[in-house]
């Protein structure tokens, strides 16, 4: 792999995602599904509605018992609602994932419905453990039986993580992608990850912190560079056959920008927000990851990025 994807930039907040985006589709179909009268209904739309609040799921999947926390906004019962997947960390859990994301108060004002699945052990399987419960499956079968009891919009599922958790959400764009409107990762893991299959599309947001010591940034020295965002984002403008080849930037806070690649296949986009001086971050988190103080709330990025997405035919 070109060692050139790796520099450093030599100036300070200029990204050299243009080096390897350059490879990326020189043309894109911009063009999206037609409106639709009403949302497609999931099954558990035809229950009697539940009460909104919190929820304790639990089921068994290939054999195995899973759990997960779901929390179903205001407004959200009885009505098709967009559905977020949220993937914790390695040594986390998903009730814990729900405090500390604060991903509650946008899903409330998105009336949506956010699932924080528990992994089988301190980790999920996102691609370098085959002994491992098979984790792909299981969202699949967590995505089933949340359906099946709450009202789901299907075209408005979409994925998010941290670390580990952001691996398991890229595994599952390529995975169950045609099920997904969008994925979003913060400090993701993409190293132990298996070579993408699919060519679906999928919106993806990426938020990373340049400094990372855990998910490095310019991915691990000792493998050449396994894992770096840069490449992994290039995969994504080209699977998505984004408009740009040399994507826009614009700064959001002090020592973060943003990049997007403009209109992709299906309807779908490509983001990432770049943090300078991020280490390994969810920001804007409760309680506060070690670090400098957040320059954005990772939260309000993802609801903002995933709110308004569906997923491509």
């Amino acid at each position: 792999m070109d060692r050139l994807l790796f520099r450093r930039p030599i100036i300070a907040g200029l990204l050299p995602l243009a080096l390897v985006a350059a490879s990326a589709a020189r043309a894109a179909t911009t063009g999206g599904a037609a409106p639709e009268p009403a949302p497609p209904r999931s099954a558990g739309c035809a229950a009697p509605a539940g009460p909104s609040g919190d929820a304790d799921l639990a089921f068994v999947s290939h054999g195995v018992r899973r759990t997960a926390r779901v929390h179903v906004a205001p407004g959200a019962a009885g009505r098709p609602a967009p559905l977020l997947l949220v993937f914790h960390g390695t040594g986390s859990n998903g009730r814990t994932m729900e405090r500390y994301s604060g991903l509650v108060p946008q899903l409330d004002r998105g009336r949506g419905i956010g699932v924080f699945p528990d992994a089988k052990g301190p980790s999920w399987n996102d691609g370098d453990q085959p002994n491992d419960p098979d984790d792909a499956g299981f969202a699949g079968d967590l995505l089933a039986a949340v359906a099946g009891r709450w009202c789901v919009d299907e075209r408005r599922v979409s994925a998010a993580g941290v670390s580990n958790g952001g691996g398991m959400a890229a595994l599952l764009a390529c995975t169950m992608g045609r099920r997904l409107a969008g994925i979003a990762i913060v400090a993701g893991g993409f190293a132990p990850l298996p070579p993408c299959r699919s060519r679906h599309p999928v919106s993806v947001l990426e938020i990373h912190g340049r400094k990372d010591p855990v998910a490095p940034y310019w991915g691990l020295p000792a493998q050449h560079g396994l894992g770096a965002v840069v490449p992994w984002l290039a995969s994504w403008t080209r699977r998505d056959a984004c408009r740009l080849t040399r994507p826009r930037a614009r700064p959001i806070a002090p020592g973060t920008i943003r990049y997007d690649w403009g209109a992709c296949l299906g309807g779908t986009r490509v983001e990432h927000v770049a943090i300078a001086d991020g280490r390994h971050q969810w920001p804007g988190a409760t309680p506060p990851d070690p670090g400098p103080p957040p320059t954005i709330s990772a939260a309000a990025e993802i609801w903002r990025f995933l709110a308004g997405l569906r997923a491509a035919p």
